[in-house]
């Protein structure tokens, strides 16, 4: 996969870094992100998978009915419709992210487990876990 010019502005310094370059945002680009939980710990990591440049981003039901309308609106790859906060942030920040409504989309997906009483961010490693769909 090549990088359009607008991707390459977009992504000026993850290209720059040894350890991403080209071959790594193309990856980024390609991949597919499930994000599970409704909290403010889900919205802030789609947000920041979008802005990586994570490809596409399975939501659930509800967290993308806050997160979509707005994304639908102006970009019409989107393929969820719903509404909330941060929808215009994901929406300039990353055109190229697809918001998808199904977990049955993934074929491969990590789960990152907000529902507890911790934090997202100070999770333990074995609350994060691989699943095969």
């Amino acid at each position: 996969m090549s990088l359009g010019p607008a991707q390459v502005t977009r992504y000026a310094r993850h290209l720059l870094l040894s350890g991403v370059g080209r071959a790594g945002q193309a990856r980024l680009l390609a991949s597919t992100v499930a994000v599970s939980g409704t909290g403010l710990a889900a919205e802030e990591a789609a947000i920041y998978l979008a802005a990586a440049g994570v490809g596409r981003l399975v939501l659930d039901p509800e967290l993308a009915g806050r997160l979509g309308d707005g994304l639908q609106a102006q970009n019409p790859d989107v393929t969820v419709c719903t509404e909330g906060s941060a929808d215009l942030l994901l929406d300039r920040a990353e055109p190229d992210t697809r918001l998808v409504g199904s977990m049955a989309a993934l074929s491969a997906l990590v789960e990152l487990s907000g529902a507890g009483p911790r934090p997202a961010w100070n999770l333990p490693e074995t609350d994060i876990r691989w699943k095969r769909c």
